[in-house]
């Protein structure tokens, strides 16, 4: 259901980028909102699109964390299984809009899934947000 509500932002992407992560593989975001964005890793060889839950609705809103210069929020290669992305996941039920914390975030790409490798904490946001009192 992802790829077809975003097909035209992530064929754009796949023409404009390439393969540009993980040998094969084309990683293209779409926004959702101020500082939020949804993360594909499309198989250029197939033309699937995954949608790993830890970039689902990642926001880069860490607090007072700068970037360096030069650094982007994700920074990924085409010939590397590995992605270092700022910011936090978000956690829990989709609806509830709640975010683990604030930090430099490593992932290896293998199986067709991110795996955690390292988590370094940055910015004002050492917590995860507590669980919504709406029910």
């Amino acid at each position: 259901p992802q790829a077809r509500r975003y097909r035209t932002l992530l064929g754009q992407q796949v023409r404009e980028e390439g393969v540009n992560f993980a040998g094969h593989y084309t990683l293209a975001s779409v926004g959702c909102g101020t500082g939020c964005s949804t993360t594909a890793i499309i198989d250029a060889r197939c033309g699937t699109a995954y949608f790993p839950n830890e970039l689902d609705g990642w926001t880069s809103i860490v607090g007072d964390y700068e970037i360096p210069e030069g650094e982007d929020i994700r920074t990924f290669r085409a010939e590397s299984r590995l992605l270092k992305a700022i910011g936090r996941p978000t956690i829990g039920k989709p609806n509830e809009e709640r975010h683990g914390p604030s930090g430099i975030y490593f992932y290896q790409w293998i199986n067709n899934r991110l795996r955690t490798v390292k988590f370094i904490p940055v910015g004002s946001y050492p917590d995860v947000d507590p669980p919504s009192s709406n029910h």
